[in-house]
């Protein structure tokens, strides 16, 4: 990020994202997004009273800063938020479509990582009532000997489950008290089977903290 950026600087780089120019209006972006999150509010600020064309380049802007983010809302996407929810900014409806794209593409990147890290992924039914005969079908995640990533990679889940309901299987002695309290901090689990794993009583007191769990099968572990 361009630490020596000051404000009447972002101001002018966002003033020409309205160039009539297009170099004009790359070299602005470009400035922008090294700016980093210094230009983030004075942007938010700008995106509320602008026209349709002006909010593309800009939103673009915090769209690609937030997709830089890995570990979590960055400073861009909780801008975006904002603007979706404000329903007199000039920009809200764009806004939502672009929480909507950053949200498809965590998803896309989600699978790619855990993919090369050994989970697989399957869309299965998970029944919760026995009296429903149209049941949903949702991700499944298998965790599996194959996985070998580390705790920092669930970061990954919990960008899946950002997007839809997610089931979990898993096994494995690396699934163990530490995996499964990250786990628990994840939204949208609503089923999870465990099985052969190194999760102790102690472990399994987490799961009292997913709220969104429905069904829970647990066989063979320690």
């Amino acid at each position: 990020a361009d630490r020596t950026a000051e404000p009447e600087d972002i101001a002018a780089w966002i003033d020409s994202l309205q160039s009539d120019h297009r170099a004009q209006r790359a070299w602005a972006t470009e400035k922008l997004l090294e700016s980093g999150n210094r230009g983030v509010a004075p942007l938010e600020e700008r995106l509320l009273n602008v026209g349709l064309e002006s909010s593309i380049r800009g939103l673009d802007i915090l769209r690609t800063l937030a997709l830089r983010e890995i570990s979590g809302p960055s400073a861009a996407e909780s801008a975006i938020r904002r603007l979706a929810d404000n329903p007199v900014a000039a920009s809200s409806r764009r806004a939502q479509d672009v929480l909507k794209s950053i949200v498809r593409e965590r998803t896309v990147r989600a699978e790619k990582m855990l993919g090369q890290l050994g989970v697989e992924f399957a869309m299965t039914s998970v029944s919760t009532n026995v009296y429903s005969y149209a049941v949903p079908k949702i991700r499944t995640v298998t965790f599996a000997e194959r996985w070998h990533g580390e705790i920092n990679d669930l970061i990954y889940l919990r960008w899946l489950a950002a997007e839809s309901e997610v089931a979990i299987e898993a096994s494995g002695s690396k699934i163990d008290n530490q995996w499964l309290t990250s786990v628990s901090e994840i939204e949208n689990v609503v089923s999870l089977k465990l099985g052969r794993c190194s999760i102790t009583d102690a472990g399994m007191s987490t799961i009292k903290d997913m709220r969104r769990l429905r069904d829970i099968r647990i066989y063979y572990t320690d």
